[in-house]
């Protein structure tokens, strides 16, 4: 009992963190990726600075809290902190949620440690950040080809972070992190397309989402593809904003939340990468400034994130290894791996994402884009086209081996991007009235 209300005192607090944003539409939404982030960020931290007690941790946490509870309670801009829940949900959506539980909850009664990745990688470094928080660097002494040591620590240093305050490292845990992540990123894509769009295309593309076996399965794997595809969601939405309201908080946000996407995976990197790249060409196109130097200040503190963790790590990456050692650029004259490439992908779409088809006879009524989002969706949809690209390129210029690869990794890249493609393939259709209150 000791040990759950321990648990839930390391989710208050973490969503007590995220709910520093300003938006009262989404602010419980984005107090999820928000607030674990940073805490994850914290305890990261707090390994590095080498003091042995958790309690001190602990005590400075609290400390925070206390802070910015202060100036949450004595500032009338974060009065509003309510959370607007549809006043009648579907009895479909209602049917799927429960479905979409119970495949959830299937998976991970079936495999309590995670999946393969969850347990070898996730967990493993989880495990070494919270049994002995002085010899946890030994985790990148792991043979790299079980454990990558490479991959930065979002979900290890908040799992760990959960087990020090439940005080035991009870898989039941890292299922509720897991689900909170999974079924929040859920209900986030339905209020972010009734908020830009329609109740009625909202609950269609949800319930695609929600319906897609391959999203329930890897949400219950204990890994960090749902949590990556939620920050990279979580970027965009905050991108909408910022064009709809014209706040300078809102790019602030939208670049955290880009910069956190490569604190949780390497591919994240990349997404954050080319989110800097398309909104500072954007910007120099329109010669807003100042607004270019909002979006490097706010990806300054993520990139010396990352790059503390990388100089600590000491790993090689095997793709740029790859690159440059076993000369894997001579893949891109070889057509076979291009042809192999769409072959899976077509494949794996037919075979785990058969659902997506449904998404097709949605476009039967044509398109309708409002001109209030034509510019963030513009860029929002050279992101993820820019993105997809280079994940198609990362498979071409791999040194593993392909077929190996792809089998194992392709329905998780795919569904790191799949909520945002939801999105902005909704905001584009023609099916029901526009909300009129936005």
């Amino acid at each position: 009992m000791i040990g759950f209300l321990g648990f839930l005192y390391s989710v208050f607090t973490a969503l007590f963190f995220g709910m520093i944003n300003k938006e009262k539409e989404f602010r419980w939404f984005f107090a999820i990726p928000l607030g674990f982030g940073f805490c994850s960020v914290l305890y990261f931290l707090f390994l590095l600075t080498g003091i042995c007690n958790i309690n001190i941790y602990k005590i400075f946490e609290f400390l925070l809290i206390i802070g910015l509870g202060f100036v949450i309670f004595t500032n009338k801009k974060y009065h509003n902190l309510q959370f607007k829940l549809p006043e009648k949900i579907s009895l479909p959506l209602a049917c799927a949620n429960l479905l979409a539980l119970m495949i959830f909850l299937k998976f991970y009664i079936n495999s309590p440690l995670g999946n393969w990745d969850g347990f070898r990688m996730w967990n493993t470094k989880a495990e070494f950040m919270f049994r002995d928080i002085t010899l946890w660097k030994n985790m990148f002494l792991q043979p790299h080809f079980l454990s990558h040591n490479d991959y930065p620590l979002f979900v290890p240093s908040s799992i760990a972070r959960i087990w020090q305050y439940a005080g035991s490292d009870n898989s039941v845990f890292n299922a509720i992190f897991c689900m909170l992540f999974t079924f929040g990123i859920i209900y986030f894509l339905y209020f972010a397309v009734k908020y830009f769009k329609n109740n009625k295309l909202a609950m269609l593309v949800t319930l695609i989402l929600m319906l897609a076996p391959a999203f329930l399965v890897k949400g219950a794997a204990q890994c960090a593809d749902i949590p990556l595809a939620y920050f990279i969601l979580s970027s965009i939405v905050a991108m909408f904003l910022y064009f709809e309201k014209k706040q300078s908080s809102f790019l602030v946000l939208s670049t955290v939340f880009a910069g956190f996407c490569g604190w949780v995976k390497n591919e994240g990197l990349m997404f954050f990468a080319i989110f800097l790249m398309v909104l500072t060409a954007y910007f120099l196109i329109k010669k807003y400034y100042k607004q270019i130097g909002i979006i490097f200040l706010s990806a300054l503190p993520c990139v010396i994130l990352i790059g503390i963790f990388k100089a600590i790590c000491k790993t090689p990456n095997d793709l740029i290894q790859g690159f440059f050692v076993l000369k894997s650029y001579t893949h891109l004259f070889q057509p076979h791996y291009y042809l192999m490439i769409i072959k899976t992908f077509v494949h794996m779409f037919i075979e785990r994402f058969a659902i997506l088809f449904v998404s097709i006879v949605l476009m039967l009524k044509g398109f309708s884009v409002p001109v209030k989002i034509k510019t963030p969706l513009i860029l929002s949809g050279t992101i993820f086209i820019l993105t997809c690209g280079g994940y198609f390129m990362t498979y071409v210029l791999s040194p593993h081996d392909l077929d190996w690869l792809l089998t194992y990794s392709l329905d998780r890249i795919i569904l790191h991007v799949l909520p945002l493609f939801l999105f902005l393939y909704a905001l584009c259709l023609k099916i029901g009235q526009e909300d009129t209150e936005n």
